[in-house]
């Protein structure tokens, strides 16, 4: 049996035209298809770090090292190692393709979709979000600065540590790394999850609401123990990520200021603190809650602004899938 795409007439743009969310319309769309996006998400999340965990310690086993203390080390947040910082962010990247054959086998499209409403990555406009998320968090860094002082911020440490070969091992880590880590969360949170809630409810504006809030609310839970500022700041990052994934047409724009924001909170801990506060950040107080707010709220305006001035399409051609049809 195959599969034959079908492509209606219309603009992209026009009444026909489908927003991001509810792209698996499509394909196979309906409360339950979509509540099993959602869950295929959140598993295929969780097993892909299984995955890497069980590779690393078959390779404790292999070169004879203890598995237990090895990996217990490895773990160790709290004494972080370029190498515990690696598996972190692999563990997470893992979660790429797992994230794309549960698309392909629950929305039932092609993988091209969870992208973007164009079909695939838009580079030239991931580039452009980058360059704005960083001026988003340039912007936060100032507001940052001139609010009474909290303590969510990463470190509080004005001079610079001194460089040493971890420092490098880390730094390439951080920049090699990040970006792969950032945008598995996208596929994971603002890609299938995303998606899938798009689909639970017929009402336009309520389902735009769901796609959002819900992706939103797991991301920042899923961060683990942290205090109520610091789970604010996470969801604020999200709920902004999940508006631009509708308002853009995909995930490139979210991935952008993940990467950019990830980079800095990493970079700023190396060379000016410590470096596991990145990934355990803890306190903050009601003027961090303000910043985290007012920042995502200017990254979405300027992310939203930039992508009108490139006239970017942000709906994709309505399309069904037809079959099965002959093979010729």
């Amino acid at each position: 049996m195959r599969w034959r795409e079908h492509v209606s007439g219309g603009e992209p743009d026009g009444p026909d035209g489908v927003e991001y969310h509810r792209l698996p319309t499509a394909g196979r769309s309906g409360p339950g298809w979509g509540v099993l996006a959602i869950v295929a998400a959140v598993v295929g999340f969780l097993v892909a770090q299984l995955v890497v965990a069980t590779g690393f310690q078959v390779y404790y086993a292999v070169t004879g090292a203890d598995v237990r203390d090895s990996f217990d080390a490895l773990l160790d947040t709290d004494a972080l190692t370029p190498a515990g910082l690696a598996f972190v962010l692999l563990a997470i990247t893992a979660a790429i393709p797992f994230m794309m054959v549960a698309y392909r086998l629950v929305i039932g499209l092609p993988v091209g979709w969870l992208m973007s409403v164009a079909r695939r990555m838009r580079w030239r406009w991931l580039l452009v979000s980058l360059g704005v998320g960083v001026a988003a968090l340039v912007f936060k860094i100032v507001l940052a600065a001139v609010v009474p002082a909290g303590d969510l911020s990463t470190t509080e440490t004005t001079s610079a540590n001194d460089v040493t070969r971890t420092t490098v091992a880390f730094l390439v880590v951080i920049v090699l790394f990040v970006p792969l880590q950032a945008a598995a969360e996208e596929y994971v949170f603002r890609g299938l999850m995303l998606q899938g809630c798009g689909t639970l409810v017929a009402n336009a504006v309520v389902s735009k609401v769901v796609a959002v809030v819900v992706p939103a609310v797991v991301f920042a839970l899923f961060h683990g123990s942290q205090s109520v500022p610091v789970f604010i700041d996470r969801l604020a990052f999200g709920v902004a990520a999940g508006i631009l994934a509708i308002a853009t047409g995909g995930l490139e724009a979210a991935i952008a200021f993940h990467v950019a924001n990830n980079w800095i909170a990493f970079l700023v801990t190396l060379f000016f603190g410590d470096i596991t506060t990145a990934l355990n950040p803890t306190g903050g107080d009601g003027w961090d809650v303000v910043v985290s707010v007012v920042s995502a709220a200017v990254f979405v305006l300027m992310a939203v602004g930039a992508a009108r001035a490139m006239g970017l399409t942000t709906r994709a051609v309505r399309t069904e899938l037809v079959g099965p049809v002959a093979r010729v």
